[in-house]
């Protein structure tokens, strides 16, 4: 018997194993395969609730299938799961000026300000500024 056969390799590391969900969930969004997609990220959501990413892929798999209003909400869930997500909130603020729900969308944006100059996050901040310009 060949010695290398019984050797145990220790399973990924959890940080590995959220960014293989991760790799996985947005390979399967940019092919389209949305439910597929979202079941990836969904479990993502279960083992990393705080990761603003997971939050962001699921949302857009129901955007992209005209599911506006879940994927409002799964931004808004982001928000209160990290507090730090400014990027869920410039995702809610899309969605709501496109509902024409302006000052709701111009609050999202504050708060998405707040954050970027709390964390400053200069590219958050380039997004933000992207948005606004959307919005006028």
């Amino acid at each position: 018997m060949h010695p290398h056969m019984f050797t145990h390799t220790q399973p990924p590391s959890e940080g590995a194993a959220i960014e293989a969900l991760y790799a996985m969930g947005h390979s399967l969004l940019t092919q389209e395969r949305f439910q597929e997609a979202a079941a990836v990220l969904r479990i993502m959501l279960q083992v990393a609730p705080t990761d603003e990413r997971s939050w962001l892929a699921l949302g857009e798999c129901h955007e992209r299938i005209n599911q506006l209003d879940i994927a409002l909400e799964l931004y808004g869930a982001g928000t209160v799961a990290n507090q730090d997500a400014g990027r869920c909130e410039i995702a809610r603020a899309r969605i709501l000026r496109e509902q024409d729900r302006v000052a709701e969308a111009v609050e999202a944006l504050e708060l998405a300000t707040n954050i970027a100059e709390r964390l400053d996050d200069d590219e958050l901040q380039v997004l933000i500024e992207q948005e606004r310009r959307a919005q006028s």
